[in-house]
């Protein structure tokens, strides 16, 4: 099984265009203690898991889930949590 291909944020935009409905994005980063997974629905719909570690409350993940229709929402969404260093994944 191939490994997903490692992607920049700075590619986000163009990735999110061209995105199948079978395809998905995650995106983690040094800086903060997060992972996000992006995912498109047929109707062009963008479902967003950000996936939080909460060692320090003895409990392992939690998890919230936003929707975004457009591209441009969703790209400030995830420049806002990641501001560099940011390691995309498609898959």
């Amino acid at each position: 099984m191939d490994s997903p291909k490692k992607y920049k944020l700075a590619q986000l935009a163009n990735i999110l265009n061209s995105l199948d409905l079978d395809e998905g994005v995650r995106i983690e980063g040094p800086e903060v203690d997060k992972t996000i997974f992006i995912s498109k629905s047929a109707s062009g719909i963008f479902a967003v898991e950000i996936r939080r570690s909460k060692t320090h409350l003895n409990t392992n993940v939690y998890a919230d889930i936003k929707y975004f229709d457009s591209t441009e929402d969703l790209v400030s969404f995830v420049k806002s949590i990641f501001r560099k260093n940011a390691s995309l994944f498609v898959y």
